[in-house]
């Protein structure tokens, strides 16, 4: 978890999720205007390889969400999602990335809780907004590629980079790549990237009620004046 700090939240015995924290920011290089037709071609490409019958297939392949109330189903990483609704492109304090892949659909207690978290962030932390990665498929399930949970609407990535002052091109979100707040060596972090803003987001997270507890890299727990284990932070 190099760089990476996740957030499980939870409403109540079962409607319980994850926040992912990713690291910075780096720079689209020249080739993101043609991103997202790469990621449309390897998405089609990987159902291809695959058994139509294959879970990852068919939920892969799905661009709407499933009608009916909203529901997470089953666990993080083996379930999936009715109800769902996307989190908006771009709001007051967010922007969300990478969207060629479709995979910003989530329970609407959680879109609710990054609306919200996004809108009282420039106050309480002098953090002008989020850039939001991934949450889930418009039906959850087992995703083509990437990650083992996202499968229920209730885990969503979150760089931990200060949204910047201008809206970014849907090239630019497609072709940017997430950066490390961890040194090279793993066992501290990168003093040139961790920023006081940091911790106070973290902290802000971790105040907020539905969140259960926070994993982080340990190199981030470590850091001075970073929030602790105490705090619910743990790895």
């Amino acid at each position: 978890m190099n760089g990476i700090s996740r957030i499980a939240v939870m409403r109540n015995l079962w409607l319980c999720g994850v926040l992912t924290l990713l690291a910075c920011f780096g720079r689209a290089d020249a080739s993101a205007k043609d991103t997202a037709t790469e990621e449309a071609a390897r998405r089609a490409m990987v159902i291809a390889q695959m058994r139509p019958e294959a879970a990852n297939a068919l939920f892969g392949r799905e661009r709407t969400p499933a009608a009916g109330p909203p529901q997470a189903i089953g666990s993080y990483d083996r379930g999936c999602l009715s109800g769902a609704i996307a989190l908006p492109a771009d709001g007051p304090n967010w922007q969300v990335m990478r969207p060629s892949r479709n995979r910003a659909w989530g329970h609407p207690v959680l879109i609710g809780f990054l609306e919200r978290l996004a809108q009282k962030l420039p106050g309480e932390t002098g953090w002008p907004g989020l850039l939001v990665g991934d949450i889930a498929q418009p039906r959850g399930g087992p995703m083509l590629t990437g990650h083992g949970s996202h499968q229920i609407g209730l885990d969503v990535d979150i760089w931990l980079t200060p949204m910047p002052n201008r809206r970014l091109s849907p090239a630019e979100r497609d072709g940017t790549s997430a950066t490390n707040v961890v040194a090279r060596d793993g066992m501290d972090i990168d003093p040139t990237a961790w920023t006081p803003q940091h911790r106070l987001l973290l902290e802000a997270v971790v105040r907020e009620p539905l969140v259960e507890r926070v994993f982080v890299n340990p190199a981030i727990e470590r850091a001075p004046d970073s929030a602790s284990t105490e705090s619910g932070v743990t790895r």
